[in-house]
C-alpha cells in the first residue's frame, strides 16, 4: 500500500503508475494493451480525490470523470469499474486490481435455468427459481497487478 514512503495509503494516481511499471516489466505492450482496473466505493473516492487534487498534472487532465457520481471512468490509460465485494486482505488493507484485458477470462458456465414448480411448504404454491453460475479468471498471473489499499 506504500507508495511514496510515507506509510499505508488509500488508492491514488501513484499506485496506477507502480502497477503500469510492473506490467511493463513483464512486457506487456501498454500502448496495444487494452488495461482495466477495480475499485470499491471507498477506493473510487480516494483515486477520485488524488485526481482532484493533481488535476493541474497530466494525469489528472486525461482523467475520465463523472462529476455528479464523483466517479473515475479512467484515468492514465486505466478504465475502471466499480465492484463492492473486493476481498479484505486483512483488517488494515483491502485488495483491487489492475490488469491487461487479455490477461482476464469471464466465462458463462452455466445457461440460465429456470423452474416454477409447487411448494409443498407454501401451501403448493408455485415457487419461481433461477440459477445461473458465471465468472473471471486470470489466465497469466503476470497481466494481474494486484493493488493493497488502507483502510481507514
Amino acid at each position: 500500500g506504500d507508495v511514496g514512503g510515507s506509510g499505508a495509503q488509500g488508492m491514488n494516481l501513484a499506485k496506477i503508475q507502480r502497477a503500469k511499471r510492473y506490467l511493463a516489466a513483464f512486457e506487456v505492450d501498454l500502448d496495444m494493451e487494452d488495461l482495466w482496473g477495480v475499485l470499491d466505493a471507498k477506493g473510487m473516492e480516494e483515486l477520485y480525490n488524488d485526481i482532484i487534487a493533481a488535476s493541474t498534472t497530466p494525469q489528472g487532465k486525461m482523467a475520465v470523470l463523472d462529476a455528479d457520481k464523483r466517479m473515475v471512468h479512467e484515468v492514465a490509460g486505466v478504465k475502471f469499474v466499480r465492484y463492492e465485494n473486493m476481498t479484505a486482505y486483512d483488517g488494515t488493507y483491502i485488495t483491487s486490481a489492475i490488469w491487461a484485458k487479455r490477461g482476464m477470462h469471464y466465462g458463462d458456465f452455466s445457461p440460465l435455468e429456470t423452474q416454477v414448480l409447487p411448494n409443498p411448504a407454501k401451501k403448493y404454491r408455485l415457487h419461481p427459481y433461477m440459477e445461473n453460475w458465471w465468472g473471471a479468471t486470470r489466465s497469466e498471473d503476470k497481466l494481474v497487478i494486484k493493488i493493497l489499499n488502507k483502510i481507514a
